[in-house]
């Protein structure tokens, strides 16, 4: 079956679907279920621009989005993508739909001039892993991700 992807916007048709993958996504990683706080927050980071969503059709459903964010790459006075969230729904796996988010979003990043597409993801997670370097990402290596909750 042949899987379809595009960029999404609030206001588009099948919008309210994607804001409900997306707080599947949050339950998958042990978030509490919160569509109407989703909804607001996925719309606004959207409509500001913040956020970039593509979505992925099987037929004619939506069954998987990615999420992603441009962020300046300032020695280079560029920018790049940060790929934040691949997440599809649990039927339609196993079927492409994950590879064609990605491969779409890399289309749409280097067409918006990125220098490159980031991401991170959890050690353990092995079938992300696989995919993301069937696809040609690489671990930096020299570089520490460091993090901290502001105050």
């Amino acid at each position: 079956m042949d899987v379809r992807t595009q960029m999404m916007q609030p206001g588009d048709p099948d919008w309210p679907t994607a804001v409900g993958l997306f707080d599947d996504y949050r339950r998958h990683y042990g978030e509490q279920p919160a569509l109407e706080q989703a909804t607001w927050w996925m719309t606004g980071q959207a409509g500001a621009g913040q956020l970039l969503v593509t979505g992925a059709w099987l037929a004619d459903r939506l069954v998987g989005l990615a999420t992603c964010h441009r962020t300046p790459a300032s020695l280079r006075m560029a920018h790049f993508w940060q790929l934040r969230d691949v997440y599809v729904h649990a039927d339609a796996r196993r079927q492409g739909v994950a590879r064609a988010l990605v491969a779409s979003v890399l289309s749409s990043a280097a067409a918006d001039g990125a220098l490159r597409v980031s991401l991170q993801t959890e050690p353990e997670n092995s079938a992300a892993l696989q995919l993301y370097r069937s696809l040609d990402f690489e671990t930096v290596d020299g570089l520490l991700q460091l993090s901290r909750r502001p105050r």
